[in-house]
C-alpha cells in the first residue's frame, strides 16, 4: 500500500476589498466592463469607422445603370455597400438620366458588418421614346453580332436578348408601339441558330403576339436555301471625273446608267494624305493606316468603314458632288461594265483610258467596302426594307466587301463573291472605291 504524502501548507490568497468595494462587487464590474470592452470593439467601432447600408436597387424601367456620386455602381437591379450618408443617385440609360434623387443611407452600428442593415431604392421612372429607341438600336446591333455564332456550349451560352427586350418593352408599356416592335421584327431577320429562335418565340409569347417563324426556323434547322442574287446585265457608262473645287486633285470615274459614278480605281495613299493633312483626321481602330506612305499610287488599305465615311464627307465637300460608299448592288453594276482582269498585286497596272476599257482591278488588288450591312438570309426573307432601317439607325452590323484581293484565288472572284469585315475593324487586304452622284 502506497504510502500518503503530505501536500506542503500554503497560506490562503484573499482578494482585498477595492475603493471600498467587497472583492464580489469589483471583479463582477471588471468582467462586465471586459465584456462590454469586446462588444465595443468587436461589435461597433467597426462600424463607426466604416459605416454603410446594404442598399438594393431596382428600376420600374426593368434596365438602367445606377450611378452613385457621378461613379457607375451597377445595373438594376443589384445591390451595393453604400456608405452612410447622403449621396446623389442617378438612374441612367445609356448617357439619358431618366431619373435622379437624393438618397440618405442610415448610420447603423452594432456588428451590422456581420450583419448587415438593408435598404432599399427604387425608381419609378419609365424610359422616353428616345432612350426605347437607343435600347432598341442595341438590341438589333447585339441580333447581329450573334447571328455569326453557329454553335453554342456550356462554356459560351447564348443570352436571351429577345427575351429581355421583350421583358424591357412590357415593363415601359411599350408592347404596342410601332417604333420599338420595329426593332423585333428586323432582328428576326438574324435569326441563325435553335437558342436565337427559341429565344425569339419566347418573346414573341410574352409580347402576346402571332408570328410565323417557318423561315427562321428553315434557318435554324439548316434547311433552308439561300436565294440566289438578282443578275446583273451589262450597263450604260460613260467617263466622269470627280474634280475638286480648288484644283488639288481629280479623281477618274465612270457614270453607270446615268444614275450614279463609280471611281476607275481605288483611293490612292497620296490622296488618303491629302485628307489627313487638310482634316487633321485620326482614328483610333487598331492598325489604322500600318504601312501605308504618303506620296503613293498604290492603294490606301487599314482603313475602317468609319474612317473610309469620314474620307466621303471631306471628298463631298472638296468636289461639291455626293460622295459615298457604294451598296452592294451598285458594286456589281460596276464590275459589269469593269475590265474584270484579276490583279495580283497592288500596284495599279492600269488607268482608265477611255469608255471602252470600264473599270480596272475590281477583280483581286483588294477587298473593296460596300455599304451593306450582312443579313445571312435577307434574299431568303424578301425584300423588307432592312437595309434601310439598319442605314438609319447606324447598326453595327458587318459590311459586305466586294471582289476579293491580291492573294485571293483568281478562280473564286465573281460579282457574287462576299466577304464581311466590322465596321472598326482596318485590314491590310482591304480598300475603298467611292461612288458619287
Amino acid at each position: 500500500m502506497a504510502k500518503r504524502k503530505e501536500l506542503p501548507q500554503v497560506q490562503r490568497v484573499k482578494l482585498k476589498p477595492l475603493w471600498g468595494m467587497k472583492p464580489g462587487v469589483w471583479l463582477s464590474i471588471l468582467y462586465l466592463a471586459v465584456i462590454v470592452l469586446a462588444l465595443f470593439l468587436s461589435g461597433i467601432l467597426p462600424d463607426l469607422k466604416n459605416a454603410f447600408m446594404r442598399v438594393s436597387f431596382s428600376s420600374k424601367a426593368l434596365s438602367s445603370a445606377v450611378y452613385i456620386d457621378g461613379s457607375y455602381a451597377g445595373g438594376t437591379p443589384f445591390s451595393a455597400k453604400v456608405s452612410s450618408g447622403e449621396h446623389e443617385v442617378e438612374f441612367r440609360s445609356g448617357s439619358t438620366v431618366l431619373d435622379s434623387m437624393t438618397v440618405r443611407v442610415g448610420h447603423p452600428v452594432f456588428f451590422n458588418w456581420l450583419f448587415p442593415r438593408k435598404m432599399s431604392v427604387v425608381s419609378n421612372a419609365l424610359m422616353t421614346d428616345g432612350v426605347l429607341e437607343d435600347v432598341g438600336k442595341t438590341f438589333l446591333n447585339d441580333a447581329a453580332v450573334y447571328s455569326a455564332i453557329t454553335e453554342y456550349d456550356q462554356t459560351f451560352v447564348y443570352p436571351p436578348l429577345f427575351e429581355n427586350y421583350a421583358r424591357i418593352l412590357l415593363a415601359n408599356g411599350a408592347q404596342q408601339k410601332t417604333a420599338p416592335l420595329s426593332f423585333l421584327y428586323d432582328s428576326v431577320q438574324f435569326i441563325s441558330t435553335k437558342e436565337m429562335l427559341s429565344d425569339a418565340q419566347k418573346a414573341f409569347e410574352l409580347l402576346g403576339i402571332s408570328y410565323d417563324f417557318s423561315k427562321s426556323r428553315a434557318i435554324a434547322d439548316g434547311t433552308a436555301v439561300k436565294a440566289a442574287k438578282t443578275a446583273v446585265s451589262s450597263a450604260d457608262y460613260e467617263k466622269d471625273t470627280l474634280s475638286a473645287k480648288d484644283g488639288s486633285f481629280e479623281l477618274e470615274g465612270v457614270r453607270i446608267n446615268g444614275a450614279f459614278s463609280m471611281a476607275s480605281e481605288t483611293v490612292s495613299e497620296k490622296l488618303w494624305s491629302q485628307f489627313s493633312e487638310e482634316t487633321h483626321f485620326t482614328s483610333d481602330d487598331l492598325y489604322y493606316l500600318a504601312g501605308v506612305g504618303n506620296s503613293s499610287v498604290k492603294p490606301v488599305r487599314n482603313i475602317s468603314y468609319h474612317s473610309a465615311q469620314a474620307f466621303c464627307a471631306w471628298l463631298s465637300e472638296k468636289s461639291g458632288r455626293n460622295v459615298f460608299i457604294p451598296t452592294e448592288e451598285q458594286w456589281r453594276t460596276a464590275y459589269s461594265v469593269s475590265d474584270r482582269k484579276f490583279r495580283n498585286t497592288l500596284v495599279p497596272t492600269t488607268l482608265i483610258a477611255d469608255k471602252n476599257t470600264g473599270l480596272s482591278g475590281m477583280a483581286g488588288g483588294l477587298w473593296e467596302f460596300t455599304s451593306t450591312c450582312y443579313v445571312p438570309y435577307e434574299a431568303f426573307y424578301g425584300s423588307t426594307g432592312i437595309q434601310e432601317r439598319l442605314a438609319e439607325f447606324d447598326i453595327d452590323a458587318d459590311v459586305i466587301v466586294k471582289g476579293g484581293s491580291y492573294i485571293t484565288s483568281p478562280d473564286s472572284v465573281t460579282s457574287e463573291t462576299d466577304g464581311l469585315i466590322p465596321k472598326d475593324m482596318c485590314s491590310d487586304y482591304t480598300g475603298l472605291r467611292p461612288a458619287w452622284m
